[in-house]
């Protein structure tokens, strides 16, 4: 990376008591922009941009494994570079191995479920974890 540019992390990994408030907040959102949708359209609609809080040990949500990470990049003054797409393009995190969700361009993934989806493992290396220290900001 150029000197003075440093990635910027925006959540890794998350509770899934955080996962739920984010996915029910970001329904709501969307309810009240798009009224006419019925429950099972929201769902839907509202799975393109936060995963489902799932409560099953061998299908975890992505961020609770702690193979997820939300990034971005910022300049030395501490200014985030324009991404100027709706996600990520063939890129530095690409070329380590990680795997991009398309609906996010600032979300990244290894060796969680999504991981393995998109790069035909059949496995996932990480599963439900708590790390040993957390702080949210």
């Amino acid at each position: 990376m150029p000197d003075g540019y440093k990635f910027v992390i925006f959540d890794a990994y998350r509770p899934i008591e955080l996962q739920q408030s984010l996915f029910d907040s970001y329904k709501e959102k969307l309810r009240k922009e798009n009224p006419f949708l019925n429950e099972e359209e929201l769902i839907k609609l509202t799975l393109n941009f936060v995963a489902l809080p799932s409560y099953d040990e061998n299908k975890p949500s992505p961020h609770i494994t702690g193979g997820a990470i939300d990034l971005s990049i910022c300049d030395n003054k501490r200014r985030l570079l324009n991404m100027g797409t709706y996600f990520d393009e063939f890129n530095l995190m690409i070329y380590f191995d990680f795997t991009n969700f398309s609906n996010e361009w600032w979300h990244y993934d290894f060796g969680d479920q999504l991981w393995d989806y998109h790069k035909g493992k059949n496995y996932a290396i990480y599963g439900k974890t708590k790390p040993k220290f957390f702080f949210y900001i």
